[in-house]
């Protein structure tokens, strides 16, 4: 069954015939320019490298602000496919990535994005891409893929995962010796650990940098769409329907913690201040003031599916999604 995170994704590739002008219609170099209202479009994700703020989402488009969310520009890659994730590494190195195994390295702080080919992802899609530090990258993404770089981005190396039974855990859902095929939603860095996160219930983490995984047990089948590390170490699950699972000993055990919602949670943020925010469908806005122990939840007045958010310098919540990026006051839990 397609959870609800996937459809989303759905959701994006639905609106690729919708609400773009000619000009973001039209095929292009990776460097042009091109003038769309974002609050218009459909984003997935969003986050901050260095001064500026991008976010990625429909018809292969990236957005970029040197305002701290004031203003934005947009680069057309060149693909049409919808970009679902993008991560930012050290120096002037980041990758984007998306639907159709589509995959895009910048080597000059995101002026220039470049397409890289990887035989293993054609045909699937790319939900997620993660800076391990240096010129590491995974990325990640439906039934089981996992591409891993250590230059940068600009070459990637497919890895099968078979996740292993973990001696604190009860037998696993797939054989240790069976490849993994669910799909990725989520890897997280967990101090000197590795977190991966997907459907199904599935949590496992990696002592070895991504060598070997084994299974976490988590009282929960359902599909998990992403982690948030605090900035004590606090690890909080998140995934469909509200289900919420909170571990403050490094995943050897969770609590879940009860969430006023029933909506999909399908990403989640860390504040300078140490509060940590979730966000999901139907305007759902999610804020703890004590490490994740407990949320006061919200809704944006725009209302729509929120896929993800991150905090300026000047601490407003930018909030990506269905209604585009938009700014959300934290003080009020309004729009």
């Amino acid at each position: 069954m397609k959870s609800t995170r996937q459809l989303l994704l759905v959701v994006a590739a639905m609106a690729l015939s919708f609400g773009l002008s000619h000009e973001a219609r039209t095929a292009g170099v990776s460097t042009s320019s091109v003038r769309i209202d974002p609050t218009r479009v459909l984003a997935l994700d969003i986050g901050k490298y260095g001064e500026s703020i991008f976010a990625v989402g429909e018809r292969g488009l990236i957005w970029a602000s040197d305002s701290d969310g004031k203003s934005w520009s947009v680069q057309r890659t060149s693909t049409s496919r919808t970009l679902t994730a993008i991560a930012f590494g050290e120096g002037e190195r980041s990758v984007a990535v998306g639907h159709a195994g589509s995959l895009f390295h910048t080597e000059d702080s995101g002026k220039t994005w470049l397409p890289v080919a990887v035989e293993a992802a054609v045909g699937n899609s790319l939900l997620g891409v993660t800076s391990l530090g240096g010129n590491r990258f995974v990325a990640y993404g439906t039934f089981g893929l996992y591409l891993e770089s250590t230059d940068g981005g600009k070459t990637w190396k497919h890895e099968l995962l078979r996740l292993q039974e973990n001696s604190r855990t009860g037998p696993p859902n797939v054989g240790g010796d069976a490849e993994f095929d669910r799909h990725i939603m989520k890897v997280a860095r967990l101090g000197k650990k590795l977190l991966l996160v997907g459907e199904s219930g599935t949590l496992a983490e990696s002592a070895d940098e991504g060598k070997s995984w084994q299974r976490i047990e988590v009282p929960y089948e359902g599909s998990f769409f992403g982690a948030v590390v605090s900035q004590k170490g606090t690890v909080v699950l998140h995934g469909m329907r509200g289900n919420v699972f909170r571990s403050t000993d490094a995943g050897a055990s969770w609590v879940r913690i009860p969430l006023n919602t029933v909506s999909a949670v399908n990403g989640g943020t860390a504040l300078a201040d140490g509060r940590i925010v979730l966000v999901g469908n139907n305007g759902l806005v999610a804020v703890s003031s004590d490490d994740g122990a407990s949320f006061q939840t919200g809704a944006a007045k725009s209302g729509g599916d929120i896929a993800q958010a991150v905090e300026t310098k000047a601490g407003v919540l930018l909030l990506v999604g269905a209604s585009g990026i938009r700014p959300f006051d934290l003080a009020t839990l309004k729009n």
